[in-house]
């Protein structure tokens, strides 16, 4: 089944996060639960979710690339949607969305040296692909003869073990390099502040993990 691995990355993300600081909220929780639960029901009914001409949806894949220190998110400055967004985008067919996020991530940015960031190492659990740090439905408006879709998007915590030096592509109106801190003030888009909550909780667990060490 070619579905089979993004339904792995579902129970995984699933495992990840349904111990987290952030994901224990009551809001977040019930938003996570209802997501998972409808990502699930798309996986397994629609045989061609991973083709950019299924409407009225599909599978995409993006990568919030973050400094080593994960103190800094590069985001785009979206060129069809005119929002400050993480890079990121369609299948195009492919089924491993870790493996579309990162491709896109490198495309986007110009950057290599890319590497996924290992959230078994925050939250425990095993498994042979990336777990996403979130996971969004969104509509995509009409645009250019295009039907209005949503697309089922994959997330996934991506590290620039390289040069910070981006190249803007034509996907974007600019890059930037944002304090992890600063992202709500520069979009109120929830999906992009819900991913800086979870990308501080995992700094800070880290954080603290390293002090328990060398104590």
């Amino acid at each position: 089944m070619h579905r089979t691995q993004v339904l792995e990355a579902l129970r995984t993300f699933e495992k990840t996060w349904q111990h987290s600081i952030f994901a224990g909220s009551a809001r977040e929780f019930a938003y996570q639960d209802q997501t998972i639960a409808q990502v699930n029901t798309f996986a397994r009914n629609e045989p061609l979710c991973f083709e950019r001409s299924h409407l009225p949806g599909h599978f995409t894949g993006s990568a919030l690339v973050v400094t080593p220190d994960l103190n800094k998110v590069l985001l785009t400055f979206h060129a069809k949607l005119e929002k400050w967004l993480q890079l990121g985008g369609h299948a195009d067919g492919h089924t491993q969305l870790h493996e579309v996020a990162l491709r896109e991530a490198e495309e986007e940015s110009g950057l290599s040296d890319l590497q996924f960031f290992d959230l078994s190492s925050i939250f425990g659990g095993t498994s042979s692909l990336p777990s996403p740090i979130d996971i969004d439905i969104h509509l995509i408006p009409e645009c250019k003869g295009e039907l209005a879709h949503h697309h089922y998007d994959f997330r996934y915590l991506i590290v620039a073990t390289g040069s910070l030096d981006f190249i803007v592509s034509e996907e974007s109106l600019m890059l930037r390099w944002v304090d992890v801190e600063d992202v709500p003030m520069l979009t109120s888009e929830p999906s992009m502040v819900r991913q800086a909550c979870k990308l501080m909780e995992i700094r800070a667990a880290l954080f603290s993990k390293h002090k328990v060490h060398n104590a």
